[in-house]
């Protein structure tokens, strides 16, 4: 038997708790840090997510505003089809006759609790249906919009033969939880046969948006 064995002193045992504690310190840091990117990382790709689609919503729409079947009719003319709309779906925004597009900065208005008043920003633009094959009542994923989804064409309706405005608004309000969204509403009217005209509820596209 060694008579000259023996074990760690106590300075040895603290120093070496208090490297490991400092390494398991090291290793929880970088894990949090690590976490922390990738949640920030995955909310950048979500914004630029949800970026790319209300760019795609919105090009596709403001490519299409002020679309008319003729211009060279009478009756086809821009202060015909677009006529004048003092309340557009019911938000105090206002059309003139011919007009078809027309933005809102910081407007006074409120929230979806009514006892939110929120500054909302708001587009509202219209156009008139070609052909039978836009909003489609076979195709109900047609649009890019949401809210369109809501007004497609019943079986029978042909833009050819009728005159078929589309109105549509966005804007940012809160919602309920004092969170800004962008909201779509529409509304197709049938000139020919006004009882088949269609309206859309308040459709949120994304939210967090400043």
């Amino acid at each position: 038997m060694n008579r000259h064995q023996r074990g760690y002193t106590l300075i040895e045992l603290m120093i070496s708790m208090l490297l490991g504690l400092m390494l398991i310190f090291g290793f929880g840091s970088l894990f949090v840090q690590t976490q922390k990117s990738a949640t920030i990382q995955r909310s950048l790709s979500y914004m630029m997510e949800d970026g790319r689609y209300i760019l795609e919503v919105l090009g596709r729409e403001l490519r299409r505003s002020g679309s008319l079947r003729s211009k060279m009719t009478a009756s086809g003319g821009a202060d015909v089809v677009f006529a004048a709309d003092p309340n557009v779906l019911g938000s105090t925004m206002s059309f003139l006759a011919g007009e078809y597009i027309r933005g809102e900065f910081n407007a006074a208005g409120f929230g979806a609790a009514a006892d939110k008043p929120y500054n909302i920003n708001r587009l509202a633009l219209r156009y008139q249906l070609n052909n039978n094959t836009e909003l489609a009542a076979t195709d109900p994923n047609s649009t890019n919009s949401a809210c369109e989804r809501a007004i497609l064409m019943t079986a029978g309706e042909d833009p050819a033969t009728e005159t078929q405005v589309v109105t549509l608004y966005f804007y940012v309000a809160v919602d309920t939880t004092n969170v800004p969204v962008l909201y779509c509403e529409a509304k197709r009217q049938n000139f020919s046969d006004p009882g088949k005209d269609k309206t859309s509820a308040a459709e949120p596209l994304i939210s967090n948006v400043q």
